[in-house]
């Protein structure tokens, strides 16, 4: 566990895109395993680009600057093109479970760093139509939960507090949400599906996070097993990073991200709130 808070912050936002670009590879050549971003170069894919996950993140992490880029001018490969999805605000009819589109959940990580040490500002910034056109209850719920579950990384809490439900029992959450955090206990990785949906992605991603022990070995984890591998992949990568910390991470990992500059900017920024005057003087 990460004991410095700029450990958790740049652990956080590395942490998603490396995910990212892992679970990217494992879409583009699914019969292969992926265990480190240099796997690309076995299938002749250039290493370390980050898709829609980090592109759409970056979006909403940088929305309020004077000159906030376009979805286009972040995207690492250029050709990423993201529209707003509608929310899939039905039921699952065997489990009464929301099934909404996973990057309902993209906008709650940013909220959870931009308003750090006041708790009440990152649930009221959980806001999914953000990033969907049709966003319900159920997407705000599933927000509000991984908000928490950043905000608790961030703060340093231990792995089993962050992953424990009654420290989000004050949440106001739809039916079925906080169920999360209650079954993901009692199946295995081979009953698991990380769909792109909010429920399936977060649920693969804590199931990762929880059974095993460092960075490297859960983002394996859930790459591999995932069908949407660079969405629930995000997801784990932005909670184990914040957990783990950067320092975690294998180095050579880090120098294959690309564009690490918008990525640092960010963790800079949200420091700078958190932490003015020993930015000021760093």
């Amino acid at each position: 566990m990460a004991t410095k808070l700029s450990d958790r912050i740049y652990g956080m936002i590395i942490g998603g895109a490396l995910a990212d670009c892992m679970g990217t590879l494992v879409s583009y050549c699914p019969d292969i395993e992926v265990h480190s971003p240099y796997d690309a170069l076995n299938v002749h894919i250039q290493v370390g680009y980050w898709t829609e996950p980090t592109t759409l993140w970056l979006h909403h992490a940088l929305s309020d600057l004077d000159t906030a880029p376009s979805l286009e001018e972040i995207s690492c490969t250029n050709v990423v093109q993201i529209e707003p999805s509608p929310c899939g605000s039905i039921e699952n009819t065997e489990t009464e479970t929301p099934v909404c589109n996973c990057n309902c959940l993209v906008t709650a990580s940013v909220a959870s760093l931009m308003n750090f040490g006041d708790y009440s500002e990152v649930i009221r910034n959980c806001n999914p139509s953000r990033t969907s056109i049709f966003s319900c209850d159920a997407c705000t719920s599933f927000c509000k939960l991984y908000a928490s579950m950043i905000d608790s990384a961030l703060h340093g809490r231990h792995k089993d507090e962050i992953i424990n439900p009654i420290y989000y029992s004050n949440l106001v959450l739809r039916p079925g949400v906080l169920d999360i955090l209650v079954n993901f206990r009692n199946t295995s990785i081979n009953q698991l599906t990380g769909e792109n949906t909010a429920y399936d992605a977060l649920l693969m991603a804590t199931y990762c996070f929880k059974k095993t022990n460092s960075f490297r070995e859960g983002l394996s984890m859930v790459v591999n097993n995932s069908l949407a591998p660079k969405w629930a992949g995000f997801l784990y990568g932005q909670i184990a990073g914040a957990y783990y910390g950067l320092t975690d991470m294998p180095e050579n990992w880090m120098d294959a991200v690309q564009d690490t500059i918008s990525l640092s900017l960010v963790a800079r920024r949200a420091l700078y709130r958190i932490m003015p005057e020993e930015q000021s003087s760093a």
